[in-house]
């Protein structure tokens, strides 16, 4: 996912039973307007996610759930998967900001956050590859 798509998502996006994520909004690049659109039609588009995956996000859900009624009226429902403590959407810089922090704490290199996007397409396709090449062995 691109980075406004992953903060432009939304819980009412993804379907939990069939284990799929729905790419429909995005979060603007200042981090001021979540936009009901994507960055092209191709865009939009349906994401399998893993088990593992499914479990992390119904506790991030139980946190959201207990922010919401801890801070009542002053928090502003987004029905964002990340956001802030108060459900205001994450600014972009601090998703950045944080993805560093984290990269350098297990001791990765670091990379744009975007390459993760390249990463992951070149983790399948090499996959993919392994997969035919085992077939025709």
């Amino acid at each position: 996912m691109r980075q406004g798509e992953l903060l432009g998502l939304r819980w009412r996006d993804i379907d939990f039973e069939n284990k799929i994520i729905y790419i429909r909004q995005t979060l603007s690049h200042d981090g001021k307007e979540l936009r009901n659109t994507t960055k092209t039609k191709s865009s939009l588009r349906s994401i399998t996610i893993p088990d593992t995956l499914i479990k992390q996000l119904i506790k991030e859900r139980k946190k959201c759930i207990e922010n919401k009624l801890k801070y009542g009226n002053v928090y502003e429902d987004n029905d964002l998967v990340i956001c802030a403590k108060h459900g205001r959407p994450v600014q972009p810089s601090n998703l950045i900001r944080g993805f560093k922090k984290d990269v350098k704490k297990v001791g990765l290199p670091v990379i744009r956050f975007h390459d993760l996007r390249h990463t992951h397409a070149t983790m399948l396709i090499s996959k993919i590859l392994i997969r035919k090449s085992f077939l025709k062995d």
